[in-house]
Order: C-alpha cells, then sequence, then structure tokens
C-alpha cells in the first residue's frame, strides 16, 4: 500500500481540522501519517487508524489574544536561519528513513525543500500560505524569501476557496470548500455558537455557549448553533457556510489573510471594535438575511474533500 505523511501547521487549529476532513475521505486507500508538532491527541482522537508523529517545524509566531505580538514575533526569529535549516534537516533524515511515496502539505515551508531535496513530490493544500503573515511582520526581507522560494517547489498545489492569491505556489488548481463532515446531527440549540478556538479569551454570558473542551468533532456543534461568533479563520467560517449558519465577525489584527475570508463571505456581520459583543450580537440577530445565507450555502455545497482524495490518488 502505497503511503502518504501528512504535514500539517499547528498554528491553530483550523489547518489540522481540514486535513482531518481529507485523510478521512483517503481513509483505507493508502498508508497515512500525520505529522505536527501540536495538538496530537486530537489528531489520535479523530483519526485512530492513522499513525501520528511529532515534528517541530512550523513558522513562530507569539499570539497576542487575536493578534500577533510583532516585536516577540521578531525577536523569536532572530536565529530564523539556524532554525529553519535544522529543522529542514530533521526533516530530510526522517524522509529518507521512512520514503514515503507522496507528502500533503498544509502549509510549513520547511517540508517543501526536505521533500525536493528527497525526491518526493509534494501536494500543498491551503487557502494561504505563510508568506502573507511575514511579509506584514518583516516586509520582503530573507524570512519572507526563504518562504517564497520553499513554496515554488510544491509539485501541485489545491487552492481552498476564501483564498489570497497564493502567487509563490506552482501548479495550482482551485477546489471546493475542505471541511470536515457532519459526524452526528445534534438538535438545533438556541443561543450563539463562540467558536474561538486557541485564540484569545472571550467572555461571554448568557445567550453563548461554547464547545466542550473535549469535544473534537465542533463541526457538529457549529451545524447546530443558532449563529456563530468567531474569528475570521478558515476552519469555522467553512463549517459555517456550509451549514447555513449565520456568522458574526470579530476581526484580527495581524493576519492579512483574515481580509481576503472577509472579502468573499457574501453574508456577514463584523462586530464594531468599540461595540459590546453580547449587546450588538443580540441586537443584531433580528437582521440576518437567510436569504443570502442559503445562496451561500448552495454556492459552496460541494465539499473539496474526495476530489483531493481522487487527484492525490492519481498521483501515487
Amino acid at each position: 500500500m502505497k503511503r502518504i505523511f501528512f504535514y500539517v501547521d499547528s498554528f491553530g487549529l483550523g489547518h489540522m481540522t481540514r486535513q482531518i476532513a481529507l485523510v478521512r475521505a483517503l481513509n483505507g486507500k493508502t498508508d497515512i501519517s500525520v505529522m505536527s508538532s501540536k495538538y496530537l491527541s486530537i489528531i489520535k482522537k479523530s483519526l485512530p487508524e492513522v499513525k501520528v508523529q511529532q515534528t517541530n517545524i512550523g513558522i513562530r509566531l507569539v499570539r497576542k489574544n487575536l493578534s500577533i505580538d510583532i516585536e516577540k514575533t521578531i525577536e523569536l526569529n532572530k536565529d530564523f536561519d539556524e532554525y529553519f535549516e535544522k529543522r529542514v534537516n530533521e526533516e530530510m533524515t526522517r524522509l529518507r528513513r521512512e520514503m514515503p511515496d507522496l507528502i500533503v502539505a498544509d502549509i510549513p515551508a520547511e517540508i517543501f525543500i526536505a521533500a525536493e531535496a528527497v525526491g518526493i513530490p509534494v501536494v500543498a493544500v491551503s487557502n494561504f500560505g505563510w508568506t502573507i503573515i511575514l511579509e506584514h511582520i518583516f516586509g520582503r526581507n530573507h524570512e519572507y524569501k526563504t518562504y517564497v522560494d520553499a513554496y515554488s517547489k510544491a509539485t501541485k498545489t489545491f487552492i481552498l476557496p476564501f483564498n489570497e492569491p497564493m502567487g509563490e505556489f506552482s501548479n495550482k488548481k482551485l477546489v471546493g470548500l475542505l471541511r470536515r463532515r457532519i459526524t452526528k446531527k445534534l438538535p438545533k440549540r438556541n443561543g450563539i455558537l463562540a467558536a474561538f478556538g486557541k485564540s484569545g479569551s472571550i467572555r461571554l454570558g448568557k445567550g453563548f455557549y461554547r464547545i466542550p473542551e473535549s469535544e473534537t468533532e465542533g463541526q457538529d456543534y457549529v451545524a447546530a448553533a443558532e449563529a456563530v461568533f468567531a474569528k475570521p479563520a478558515y476552519g469555522t467560517v467553512s463549517e459555517a457556510v456550509s451549514a447555513g449558519v449565520p456568522m458574526f465577525i470579530k476581526k484580527r489584527k495581524d493576519f492579512p489573510e483574515s481580509d481576503y475570508i472577509l472579502r468573499q463571505i457574501e453574508w456577514k456581520k463584523v462586530v464594531p471594535e468599540e461595540a459590546n459583543a453580547e449587546e450588538w450580537i443580540t441586537n443584531e440577530m433580528k437582521n440576518i438575511d437567510f436569504d443570502a445565507i442559503e445562496r451561500m450555502k448552495k454556492k459552496y455545497s460541494i465539499n473539496g474533500d474526495r476530489e483531493i482524495a481522487q487527484e492525490i490518488m492519481k498521483m501515487l
């Protein structure tokens, strides 16, 4: 049986949740290992049939609630060249030892360089490249150019909707939304789901609730919600659009790809910075355009998981 290694960034859960969807579409067709620096327990619970290995690769950013602490991020990356080269070499050693037939990356840059060096095709799956963040923080400096060069080595790139231009990637194909399918239909729940993952601490009271910490299938809760309050990130947005659930969005600074997501969501309510979120959202619940939400749901009704899986199988 052919072997695929999934390398998944762990800055936020969105990369992991969409790759869980793709792994499920490939389940039983190939031998899969998932590589990540965090969230290993979530992967194991969501994908009990796959192998899980820990890596150290991935972009280094310092969170500041819903934004990035730019000063601390710049300080953290002072040893960028040494750190980056070490991680590339670690993965080259792993790849030479285990020799998978294909790599799927979302979207740690190091693995693109390691894969090319070892001669293994690498598939990118994303709606953005970390270059858009690096340019925002550092400008078009050495770190930015290193990532541009890495991404240019992609054998194939599947571009997800709500995407930025991703000009540095090669051999691109636009596909449908990649999101986890519903695993359990929950009864509709009155109230607004606050879905911020690991980003920030949003304190909300009556009328708002969260996904239980022990729950890995958050898409089931999104589909059952009266509305969703979230940041403009691919994971929750894709699941809310697919389920036809109204979205109230809290903007986040220093994540330029979020602007592309916001532009492409045809109906949403952006909570003003100065507003009390609880009061503002509660008041705006009566102004939801459900016809527009239904049109958006139909527009993105095709899940990209099987399409990407079929394309990947052709490459093996």
